[in-house]
């Protein structure tokens, strides 16, 4: 029988939780169309936009859930994107820092998985009101 959450700290720990726990293969799936967009014999502009729609979208839900640091990573990918838009092709220093920002994200997100608390069981007891400082310490990032 499914827990449901009883809490707004419950329930929002499963949103944070499930949103962590789909982060590595939303990196994963970055990652796979900016290869797919550069090792092209041209330069995919169509998959580049993709790529950019992507990052932009996990650059606000990863701040959004309270991973800083995951979210001015993706933010500064979504900066290198629009320059590569711009000039219709990658330069190889924008490849290389593209992928250590991919790489380093990777890495970012599986930690992330690794650190979730686990969940805490559902009681009467626990149903006291969460304030800001009790969310924030929710999503404090690892």
């Amino acid at each position: 029988m499914p827990v449901t959450p009883t809490t707004t700290k419950d329930a929002l720990q499963r949103l944070h939780r499930a949103y962590v726990e789909k982060l590595p293969q939303e990196v994963n799936a970055v990652a796979q169309q900016w290869l797919e967009a550069v090792t092209e014999a041209y330069f995919d502009q169509e998959l580049l936009h993709k790529v950019h729609l992507a990052v932009h979208s996990l650059s606000g839900s990863a701040a959004t859930y309270n991973l800083p640091r995951t979210s001015e990573a993706f933010a500064r990918m979504e900066e290198i994107l629009e320059h590569i838009a711009e000039r219709g092709h990658p330069t190889p220093e924008e490849r290389e820092t593209t992928e250590a920002l991919l790489a380093t994200l990777k890495v970012m997100a599986r930690a992330a998985v690794h650190h979730l608390p686990p969940l805490e069981e559902d009681t009467a007891s626990d149903a006291a009101p969460v304030g800001r400082a009790g969310l924030l310490a929710l999503y404090n990032e690892p």
